[in-house]
């Protein structure tokens, strides 16, 4: 049976049809990435562990201390809990996993560097502010860049999953 529209091996560009395109497009994370997930998430229980046993055992600590090891403590816990969103899927991400990273580095580098901005301010005067508002600044533009170029990638995985699938359903050639 030779018809086009039954035909599931229509071809999507040299050398592969759009059965393995379709195939790479749904497969699930690889070991490298699993484990990196892995050891994502290990990382913020361990600094999340510490932070918290530290800030328990210590109950005479100024507010701005406990207030500090409170946010580590959120950070962390944020990093295991998208490690562990990312490892219990059993569907392709199609880049979901990339955008919620580096939205979560955002946040972080927003919070953590707007604290380190005031805390320098105070603390040490203006030009170490400012230095600190810089490096800050250099951070939060390096990851909301990030961010949007992991956005930009998942759009366009989902739309070429979906022209895909809408050329398979119909037995198009490209």
């Amino acid at each position: 049976m030779d018809d086009s529209r039954t035909n599931r091996s229509t071809h999507d560009g040299p050398g592969r049809s759009t059965d393995e395109v379709l195939a790479v497009l749904d497969r699930e994370l690889s070991w490298s990435d699993r484990l990196r997930y892995l050891a994502v998430g290990l990382a913020g229980l361990v600094v999340a562990a510490i932070s918290a046993s530290l800030w328990a055992t210590e109950p005479a600590l100024p507010l701005r201390t406990r207030l500090a090891f409170a946010g580590i403590v959120l950070l962390g816990v944020a990093w295991m809990a998208l490690a562990a969103y990312v490892l219990t899927r059993r569907r392709p991400l199609y880049g979901t996993d990339r955008v919620l990273a580096t939205g979560l580095a955002v946040v972080a580098t927003s919070l953590v560097g707007i604290a380190t901005t005031v805390i320098a301010g105070i603390r040490g005067g203006v030009l170490p502010g400012l230095i600190a508002g810089a490096v800050t600044t250099a951070f939060v533009v390096t990851s909301a860049v990030l961010h949007l170029a992991a956005r930009r990638r998942r759009d366009a995985l989902l739309a070429r999953r979906r022209e895909l699938v809408r050329r398979h359903n119909l037995g198009q050639q490209p």
